[in-house]
């Protein structure tokens, strides 16, 4: 049955548990004549129970419930409650991060059969989407499409923030379609720590569109609500996105003041933001070409344990850029771990620039050899080549034309 604006809302709760009974009969493979056999109510009576368009009574319910083997809970009010509660608890979490805190919460939420079998059964399905994979959306949202018009303008605008986020890594353009129909749901107001949320994660998505000034607002605006929230770490992380904004823009010498002034704040109240804070600066430095500097910097982050990933590329490429060859080198065979295209892309290049010691150049190809069959095959093929290209170099005949035939079918196959 559809919904209307004039249904009431226990109309409404009556057609999400005919939905909750159709999907658990469903999912227990279980036909309606099965249902019927053995919960002694008519296949007619069940069919307009699915549909919502009979009241459930509650011992047709229970009988239902049994036949489908879970326990039914009927304290609406207090359900529903639990689940408002959840939501904002929720979206005190840096919920955009992943982190662990969030995880847990929702898997706690996932695993309460309260809500998960009760008239709460639609905002369950709203915690089912956010540690759903993207490969079963489809179905889940199948369920979704089932009860959402129960939903009211809030839980519709989490609903599109949360398929935004599932998709803003592989599919921009549809994840911003997805926030802009979270910000519609909004209804004007941009008070919340909701709205903060969403506006947050539209200028993330910006970004990677190239829509440099449109993001900066909706960060500025998401940085704003945090404010009044009193949510001073996201506004932090508000201003360190911003910086990565500005220089994804240009706009070099305005990051850096943004970024400096980040770290300080990091620094003095929030230090588990310290070294994302610090590589994006370093980022910063390394853009300006303030190289020695950006050196410093990295060399001083590893030693503090921060994210040596990208310290290490910032690294490599600054001492490549100041000619500092035997230290980039070292640290070239130092992190040839990391397993990152980008870092090969610039070793590569180093290592064609300078071509140094022959056994320190041969002992890092072959180093990078090793790591890159987890890396892409293109990337793989550019370090085979390099390969023949020093063996043949040193009369490794051989060795070559051993290498050689391995890029061949490397080739053959992409």
């Amino acid at each position: 049955m559809p919904f209307t604006e004039t249904m009431s809302y226990d109309v409404k709760e009556q057609i999400v548990v005919g939905a909750l009974i159709r999907n658990l009969r469903k999912e227990k493979k279980m036909s309606a004549a099965d249902v019927s056999a053995f919960s002694g109510i008519s296949t007619q009576y069940l069919t307009e129970m699915e549909k919502g368009t009979k009241k459930q009574s509650p011992s047709s319910l229970e009988a239902v419930f049994d036949t489908l083997n879970v326990k039914f809970n009927y304290d609406a009010e207090g359900l529903l409650s639990l689940c408002e509660e959840a939501l904002e608890n929720i979206l005190d979490l840096n919920s955009w991060q992943m982190n662990k805190e969030y995880f847990d919460y929702v898997k706690h939420l996932l695993e309460n059969d309260e809500i998960k079998y009760s008239y709460a059964y639609h905002y369950y399905l709203i915690f089912e989407l956010m540690v759903a994979k993207v490969e079963d959306l489809e179905k889940l949202n199948k369920k979704i499409k089932l009860v959402f018009n129960v939903y009211d303008n809030k839980w519709k605008a989490v609903y599109y923030f949360i398929l935004s986020k599932k998709y803003m890594y592989s599919k921009y353009e549809l994840a911003y379609e997805y926030i802009n129909i979270a910000i519609s749901y909004l209804s004007g107001d941009i008070s919340t720590k909701l709205s903060a949320n969403i506006y947050y994660i539209k200028s993330y998505i910006e970004d990677y569109l190239n829509l440099f000034t449109v993001a900066k607002e909706s960060n500025r605006l998401a940085r704003k609500i945090f404010d009044e929230h009193s949510a001073y770490k996201f506004s932090l992380t508000c201003d360190v996105d911003y910086g990565i904004l500005l220089n994804n823009n240009g706009e070099y010498q305005q990051a850096q003041k943004v970024l400096e002034q980040a770290l300080k704040v990091s620094k003095q109240y929030f230090p588990e933001n310290m070294p994302i804070t610090y590589g994006n600066l370093c980022n910063t430095y390394m853009l300006l070409e303030e190289y020695e500097k950006c050196i410093d910097m990295c060399y001083r982050g590893i030693e503090l344990g921060y994210n040596s990933q990208f310290l290490s590329y910032y690294l490599i490429n600054s001492l490549f850029r100041v000619n500092r060859k035997e230290e980039c080198l070292k640290c070239i065979n130092e992190f040839a771990h990391l397993k990152r295209n980008e870092y090969y892309e610039m070793m590569i290049e180093f290592i064609r620039v300078y071509y140094l010691d022959e056994s320190k150049v041969h002992e890092v190809l072959m180093k990078l050899y090793g790591y890159s069959k987890q890396i892409s095959p293109k990337m793989r093929a550019r370090i085979l080549n390099l390969i023949i290209e020093n063996e043949e170099k040193n009369n490794n005949f051989e060795n070559a034309v051993r290498y050689y035939k391995e890029l061949v079918e490397i080739l053959k196959k992409n």
